[in-house]
């Protein structure tokens, strides 16, 4: 039952809205609102912050509808949300910490690394310059064998 009270509110603003609603000769420049509108063919859309939505609503009988109290009709379109307030609680204040400091160790000393032996290295010959190189040619394939039909 519970299902079918919040199809019946959903269907009853959609629809009252959308009976209302016209796109014609309005402007949307209240991007934050929720608007019902629709088209002239009967399609109904949700519009808010520049997203349109298909509305398709739920058929409920006559006598969900009369289970619930009549509200006043919703004009244009504009669907009444309420305003959401978050309020953020004072956080606990939490005890101070006890500081315990460490024991002080004495400084460690590291010793200067002796400098490494300079090692002579001779230069290497020269390269001689009357070797050229020989071209190597470029490899072929034979074609790809492609199957007849």
């Amino acid at each position: 039952m519970k299902r079918h009270a919040v199809q019946l509110m959903v269907c009853c603003v959609l629809l009252s809205a959308g009976l209302v609603a016209g796109l014609a000769g309005r402007t949307h420049a209240q991007a934050a609102d929720w608007e019902l509108a629709q088209t002239p063919d009967g399609t109904l859309y949700l519009l808010h912050e520049g997203i349109a939505q298909q509305v398709v609503p739920d058929q409920v009988p006559d006598e969900v509808v009369a289970a619930f109290l009549q509200g006043a009709p919703i004009e244009n379109g504009q669907l009444p949300v309420p305003e959401l307030t978050i309020t953020i609680p004072t956080p606990i204040p939490l005890p101070p910490l006890a500081f315990t400091p460490e024991p002080t160790l004495p400084p460690v000393v590291i010793p200067t690394p002796a400098p490494y032996p300079t090692l002579l290295v001779p230069s290497p010959p020269p390269l001689p310059t009357d070797i050229v190189p020989t071209p190597v040619p470029f490899p072929t394939f034979p074609p790809p064998i492609v199957p007849g039909p």
